[in-house]
């Protein structure tokens, strides 16, 4: 009992619905599912919830992941996807699967199929941290129906991350306009910490646009591939360093908990607005960097344009780009009313989005 208390007691629990700890002995599989919450989705018919799958072994290594507690992080991740789905307005609960691997192995994806097929809708998959297209498309293969983000030839959504990208790029094109009264990248400092699948086509995006990219990378291989294509980039060595960089907008595109009492002070951007998941490490980390005129764009708010992308899928008559667009181009303009609700009452944009994503789940409960 005291296990299972102590899991309970845990305050990333914060009221998960399930959360499944898997162990396939044959396979060799362990892994954690974390479902925040069922909604009832008017397309299937039925309860549902929503989220990737990451793979990690939480290693020590200079990971941004490394040594953390993954039930943790998965329970943090499937909360995060919650108040996500609910300020897109999305009809599915919110979800975390982590597999404790590098990858998913021909072996480990077969038993992690059974799994989804044994909860038979409840968790819909999709990609995630060293997971890709590929694997959503051999889940499919092995008769999965609970997949989504799969090629666009077999009629998914294909990659979602152009489409966090996307959507960002517009949020943070939303706070340079409020701070410096023009949302114009061109001659904008902007300080990207990781270079990944969102973070390279959101910072080749400002490229595009003329801005200037200061950037860290914790592999050597992606820093090279980086410099390769952008030699005029410059790279940060030190990946502790990047928050002592000045520029115009910080953009966070690794772990979560980058943000906190020891980081926010140090940061030389009056702006933050990256694709990481659960950038603060706790809720009063946002109000220290509000309280430090530091206007944080809300994560789970800004980056929520790969959910509506892979969300789609399950739409009337499947994916549709057109329709994804246009519910994204409606992430900024949501963002803006957080904005405007944080300056009519002086609280962080994260306490805003909090009350209005609270509302939404008491509404869902009330109608039960």
């Amino acid at each position: 009992m005291d296990v299972i208390d102590t899991i309970f007691d845990y305050p990333e629990f914060n009221g998960h619905k399930k959360v499944l700890f898997v162990h396939d002995q044959k396979s060799g599989l362990k892994a954690i599912i974390a479902i925040k919450s069922l909604v009832y989705n008017p397309v299937l018919k039925r309860e549902t919830s929503l989220g990737g799958v990451l793979c990690d072994t939480f290693g020590g290594t200079d990971d941004s992941l490394a040594e953390q507690d993954p039930v943790r992080i998965a329970l943090r991740r499937s909360d995060a996807m919650d108040y996500k789905r609910a300020l897109a307005h999305i009809p599915f609960g919110g979800a975390k699967a982590i597999v404790l691997a590098e990858r998913l192995t021909p072996k480990l994806l077969r038993a992690f199929a059974n799994v989804l097929h044994e909860l038979d809708g409840e968790y819909i998959a999709a990609e995630d941290r060293n997971t890709g297209i590929a694997d959503m498309v051999d889940l499919r293969k092995q008769g999965v129906r609970w997949v989504s983000g799969y090629a666009h030839a077999l009629g998914g959504s294909g990659d979602p991350s152009p489409m966090t990208a996307r959507g960002n790029y517009q949020v943070g094109r939303l706070c340079l306009e409020r701070f410096f009264g023009s949302d114009d990248p061109a001659g904008r400092k902007f300080v990207l910490q990781g270079a990944g699948k969102v973070g390279l086509p959101l910072a080749q995006t400002y490229h595009d646009t003329r801005g200037e990219i200061t950037f860290s990378e914790v592999n050597p291989r992606r820093v090279a591939e980086v410099l390769e294509l952008y030699p005029s980039w410059t790279h940060v060595k030190d990946p502790d360093a990047i928050y002592d960089q000045e520029g115009d907008m910080f953009i966070p595109c690794a772990g979560g908990g980058t943000l906190n009492k020891e980081t926010i002070p140090r940061l030389r951007c009056p702006i933050v607005c990256g694709p990481a998941n659960n950038q603060f490490a706790t809720l009063e980390d946002a109000d220290l960097a509000y309280k430090l005129g530091i206007r944080v764009a809300v994560d789970y708010v800004a980056n929520a344009g790969g959910l509506i992308s892979v969300a789609d899928e399950w739409e009337v008559g499947g994916y549709n780009q057109y329709r994804v667009l246009t519910k994204i181009k409606g992430i900024a303009e949501r963002h803006a009313e957080i904005f405007k609700q944080g300056d009519k009452k002086n609280i962080s944009p994260d306490r805003v989005a909090r009350q209005m994503a609270e509302k939404i789940f008491e509404k869902e409960r009330k109608n039960g």
